[in-house]
């Protein structure tokens, strides 16, 4: 029992980290996709910043709609049989 007690904190604290590093790891991915398009001059840097926040926002929206269409009206999760049949 005594391993269990010790063994949730590290593993909540593995969980921060990794979630941590992912969204560090986003943030720098999103700046050299637009650090590559302006020293191209493909597009000019408010340009570039412009749209990848309007991507960003189109991926967020597409996300919370695919989390939201899991449940139905009552707060219910439907399972992904459900979803095939509908």
């Amino acid at each position: 029992m005594e391993a269990i007690t010790l063994a949730l904190p590290f593993l909540i604290a593995l969980i921060v980290v990794a979630l941590a590093f992912d969204f560090l790891n986003g943030l720098h991915d999103a700046a050299n996709s637009i650090a590559t398009i302006v020293s191209t001059r493909v597009l000019r840097p408010q340009t570039a910043v412009a749209w990848a926040a309007f991507f960003i926002g189109v991926e967020i929206y597409d996300h919370l709609e695919k989390v939201v269409d899991r449940f139905d009206d009552a707060g219910n999760e439907i399972s992904g049989i459900m979803i095939e049949n509908v």
